[in-house]
């Protein structure tokens, strides 16, 4: 379940850490502030995503994630989530062209790298 890692390391760099709990859950009661479908890009380690999933008038969560064990991981919570939730993998540049203009009432953003080409070598430069 979410939160049970200390710590996210991706190609040995933290990418999150389970202190930064108050932090996302504070961010996610801000983007669920209206409700609605909700998209999250990076899911960590689903401290965020729980705390979405929490808000009754989020209708829809949509989880974009680039790391494929990580996206691995958003899909097994994602089957237990008390609201609809669909997991998609890959980087937020590639996927966002397949929704629509206005597709989401909030967007979550926080994930790490940016871009494949963050990538050098099997490095994060």
């Amino acid at each position: 379940s979410a939160g049970e890692c200390d710590v996210l390391a991706i190609l040995g760099q933290p990418v999150m850490e389970s202190w930064e709990s108050p932090y996302m859950i504070a961010m996610a009661k801000s983007v669920c502030a209206v409700g609605g479908r909700i998209l999250e890009v990076g899911f960590g380690l689903g401290i965020s995503a729980a705390a979405i999933d929490s808000f009754p008038d989020v209708v829809e969560h949509v989880i974009f994630e680039a790391n494929e064990q990580v996206c691995g991981q958003a899909g097994l919570w994602s089957d237990g989530a008390a609201r609809p939730t669909t997991v998609y993998q890959g980087f937020w540049q590639d996927l966002v062209d397949d929704f629509p203009p206005e597709s989401f009432d909030g967007i979550l953003f926080d994930c790490f790298p940016l871009t494949a080409a963050h990538y050098r070598d099997g490095e994060v430069v």
